[in-house]
């Protein structure tokens, strides 16, 4: 389902009920990533995933994509769906925005959970960055999932990664 908010279109998804869960994918991803944990968490709680802006489902408008701008969505998201206490999980950028939103929200009822995050961009993913940008996304993207020093994927998951990065404009994803 897609909501309004800081006039674009997002797209969400909401499984279960009781106290609200958010899910927030990381960069070049979509909220299909969190499909097993909704499983399980919607069983007892009421479990929201949702893409980002410029991922996924979620309108996909030129302009900025900073995190202030995601904790910006992320917060308009919560209010649309007047959602007051919840606990959020983020991953990678995802959990760079909840960092983001629990400073800047009144941040009374809100629990964070933050998965391999950074809350500062550092030197490193500038350089990741102006690699993309020369070597194209699609090419890098492969090049660190194959040389990963703790997680070897299987060829299933890397192609489904790598189908959901592709959707991602090259301006959201290193301009």
């Amino acid at each position: 389902m897609k909501v309004k908010v800081n006039n674009i279109e997002l797209y969400h998804e909401r499984y279960g009920s009781g106290e609200p869960i958010i899910f927030s994918h990381g960069w070049l991803d979509d909220c299909s990533v969190w499909s097993l944990q909704a499983e399980v968490f919607a069983k007892a709680y009421s479990v929201i995933l949702y893409d980002l802006r410029g991922h996924g489902r979620s309108e996909k408008p030129k302009g900025a994509y900073s995190v202030q701008t995601l904790a910006d969505d992320l917060s308009s998201l919560m209010h649309v769906l007047k959602i007051e206490k919840v606990t959020l999980v983020g991953f990678s950028l995802g959990g760079m925005l909840f960092a983001t939103v629990h400073a800047t929200e009144s941040n009374q009822g809100i629990s964070i959970s933050i998965g391999w995050s950074y809350v500062k961009m550092t030197m490193r993913a500038h350089g990741i960055r102006a690699l993309m940008r020369f070597l194209g996304y699609q090419f890098l993207l492969k090049q660190i999932l194959a040389k990963s020093r703790f997680y070897k994927p299987s060829s299933k998951i890397v192609d489904a990664f790598m189908s959901r990065a592709m959707q991602v404009p090259k301006e959201v994803a290193y301009e």
